[in-house]
């Protein structure tokens, strides 16, 4: 680390490793003498297809509106991103459920689709691609062509693109003066419904909880085609077992995530059939 971090500024102290996955790693630091934190890629995510370059022009961009980390240094050749620290309590699954927070990723998640993305932003079929090719011979290589067939059959090329974060799950939420969203290396153009998805399938919602917050996200100004969205929550346990294929393959993996894969290739098997 200390080899990567060298050429980085003259001011740049390293204090403790707070977080740690398959893909990154996450240090609290001090940069130019501003309290920071420092995500160093592992080497896994070399084979997911990420720009770090983009992501960094991305955060730069969309600093205005104040839901996402200021960025202060990257150097994507060696996998490091510095950003200001947000001081404030990470969200768990039982914070999205509160009628408040939940109207409140509602209304931020509208305020991404209505972004305009920087130049050299991917559209995810990019990472399905990526993906699709790096697991060809993995076991359960099946999921990968219903998978994509899905994709395909959600995304003709009429449909409009939008900025999408792709990846909002409760860890992505921290809630300090007001909320934040971390993690943008998935970023990409995307169907809108992915995000809602996502939002709606990761956290389990209830029907009353998702039409609560169906109706706070589309501000009674424009309906979400229920039957569209439930094809699309499928599609995002497909991206999920696609994800973990990967960490399979490349990295190791936690009994939490073996258990997470299990139900998945269930769930979507007994949808196949």
């Amino acid at each position: 680390m200390i080899q990567k971090t060298e050429t980085i500024a003259n001011d740049f102290i390293v204090k403790q490793l707070i977080k740690e996955g398959p893909v990154t790693r996450i240090y609290l630091c001090t940069f130019e003498g501003i309290e920071s934190v420092m995500r160093l890629d592992k080497p896994m995510a070399r084979q997911l297809g990420l720009n770090r370059a983009v992501e960094y022009d991305l955060l730069e961009s969309i600093q205005f509106h104040g839901f996402s980390p200021q960025p202060l240094y990257s150097d994507p050749d060696e996998g490091i991103l510095v950003c200001r620290y947000i001081k404030g309590k990470t969200l768990n699954q039982a914070d999205i459920h509160q009628t408040p927070m939940l109207i409140e990723v509602a209304r931020i998640t509208r305020s991404i689709h209505e972004l305009e993305p920087v130049s050299g932003v991917l559209k995810l079929t990019h990472f399905l691609n990526h993906y699709e090719a790096q697991l060809s011979d993995h076991r359960l290589s099946p999921f990968l062509r219903s998978g994509m067939d899905l994709f395909a059959e959600l995304s003709p090329e009429t449909t409009a693109l939008k900025l999408c974060h792709n990846d909002l799950n409760h860890s992505n939420f921290v809630s300090g003066n007001n909320l934040f969203i971390l993690d943008w290396e998935y970023a990409s153009l995307n169907d809108p419904y992915f995000d809602l998805a996502t939002v709606i399938e990761y956290h389990q919602l209830s029907d009353s909880k998702i039409e609560e917050f169906i109706n706070h996200y589309s501000q009674n100004s424009e309906s979400v085609d229920i039957k569209k969205l439930d094809q699309w929550r499928q599609l995002t346990d497909y991206l999920s077992i696609f994800w973990l294929m990967m960490l399979e393959k490349y990295a190791t993996m936690s009994d939490k995530e073996k258990a997470w894969m299990i139900d998945l290739e269930r769930r979507l098997s007994k949808k196949k059939g």
